[in-house]
């Protein structure tokens, strides 16, 4: 199976001004553009921070799994804080995925909207 990333990145490393970076926002959290390892990454942040012990165990199995999935058709994952209140993603911008895939043309908006759907669904 391929790797994709660490599963778990220390909150320092995971850079963004959520006054000026945001992206978008949906039902289950907000997406902010911002740098990990200074890579230019989506940084995914679930509303609910506060998870009980079951739940954060659970969102710790799924970030595992994400470290794990490595395709072309899907963004790739750059890790994730599982801290209590200071729950995650990193993954790859839809930008940067699309540049790495040449096979891919799709229009900005279809492409913004695919992003916007898979980041703000999880």
């Amino acid at each position: 199976m391929a790797y994709s990333g660490p599963s778990e990145i220390d909150p320092a490393h995971i850079l963004f001004n959520p006054h000026t970076d945001k992206i978008g926002e949906g039902k289950f959290g907000s997406v902010y553009r911002g740098r990990c390892h200074e890579c230019v990454v989506a940084i995914k942040i679930p509303k609910r921070q506060s998870l009980s012990a079951r739940d954060l165990e659970k969102f710790r199995r799924e970030v595992n799994i994400m470290s794990r999935i490595n395709h072309p058709n899907v963004c790739l994952f750059m890790g994730a804080c599982t801290l209590p209140e200071r729950i995650y993603i990193g993954s790859s911008t839809l930008s940067l995925a699309l540049s790495l895939t040449h096979s891919l043309a799709l229009l900005l908006p279809v492409a913004v909207a695919m992003a916007m759907t898979v980041a703000l669904t999880q």
